[in-house]
């Protein structure tokens, strides 16, 4: 990326292992969800090669949406294809009557902020809330990527369908400490069961804070 916002900027062992993997499993033609977007840097690395619109982003915290849509403006991205400012759990609450997800959302356009922010699905009750099995309405994915603060088993609970029925799918999943999962009363072995039943073979790209891991079938 030409532009990649300062707060982000301290580089982690295993981000050039996982952009040499992403940018080796990314075809053109791929619909890409980034789940966990954080300040969109990954997200919008994705849609260099598949296109901004071939991008689906959800973010829970609303201060870091103009984050989101600086970068991608900055590296002359278009789109997201569509994007979900809210949790991505095991149940769906919330959710509008009408849902428009494409393109970005009404809280995108407003200003930077210095400081990233994460929001907790516990925490926060008046932020709705999403299954990726319900998302598919709108789009089906060849690549997820998952970075949700201990929420994983969460997103990958309300995933099951899409994970069995997937022609090609790729998860990307950033794999927390045992007392981040916890808060959502999940557990590091519930994240590999819930991919191994379904076919999923993971393979490890490094550690930080957190472990990251590929799988595929």
């Amino acid at each position: 990326l030409a532009h990649r916002p300062e707060q982000v900027g301290h580089h982690h062992k295993w981000e050039p292992t996982f952009i040499n993997e992403l940018m080796r499993t990314l075809r053109t033609d791929d619909v890409v969800f980034d789940i966990g977007a954080e300040q969109g840097e990954f997200g919008a690395l994705a849609a260099t090669v598949v296109d901004g619109l071939g991008v689906h982003l959800f973010e829970p915290s609303p201060q870091v949406w103009p984050n989101i849509r600086a970068v991608w403006e900055a590296n002359g991205l278009d789109g997201p294809g569509g994007s979900w400012p809210g949790f991505v759990a095991d149940v769906s609450r919330g959710l509008p009557v009408q849902a428009d997800w494409l393109g970005w959302p009404e809280i995108s356009d407003g200003p930077i902020h210095a400081e990233g922010a994460f929001c907790v699905l516990t925490e926060r009750p008046e932020i709705p809330a999403i299954t990726v099995d319900e998302y598919t309405r709108f789009a089906v994915p060849n690549i997820v990527m998952i970075d949700v603060e201990g929420a994983e088993a969460l997103v990958l609970r309300g995933m099951r369908r899409t994970l069995r029925r997937a022609e090609r799918l790729v998860v990307f999943v950033s794999i927390h400490p045992p007392d981040f999962l916890a808060r959502f009363d999940s557990t590091q072995e519930e994240v590999f069961q819930l991919l191994s039943s379904a076919g999923y073979v993971g393979r490890w790209l490094g550690f930080d804070h957190e472990a990251h891991w590929v799988f595929t079938r």
